[in-house]
């Protein structure tokens, strides 16, 4: 239907301007990652803006680590990333409960657009 193709017409463009703001305003992106990301919890040997970082790589991150304060085994790397894992599952199921009351009252609003 003619509805449906507009709704679909404006979940690309709204994807679509979503990437663009991804892509040529990164200071923005990552000062409202910078809003979400939890810290990491006290004592671990990273911290989130390891990861926040706008030419992050691997290589990189493993070289900090291993140097910052004389240095942080790979065996107390992998315990510090499994914790912070933890930490970020348990924000993200948060961050999902919040909204979830707004998503469910989204889709019934959109149920009445049909009519």
């Amino acid at each position: 239907s003619l509805l449906q193709e507009n709704r679909s017409r404006d979940m690309v463009t709204n994807t679509n301007q979503m990437e663009n703001n991804a892509t040529h305003r990164p200071s923005q992106v990552s000062s409202s990652l910078e809003n979400i990301v939890p810290a990491c919890p006290p004592g671990l040997c990273i911290n989130k803006g390891d990861f926040l970082k706008q030419d992050f790589s691997v290589d990189k991150f493993f070289i900090e680590v291993g140097v910052r304060e004389g240095g942080a085994g790979l065996d107390v790397l992998r315990d510090d990333l499994g914790i912070y894992l933890k930490v970020l599952r348990s924000s993200m199921i948060e961050l999902i409960n919040q909204d979830y009351a707004d998503f469910v009252n989204l889709s019934t609003n959109l149920v009445g657009l049909d009519q």
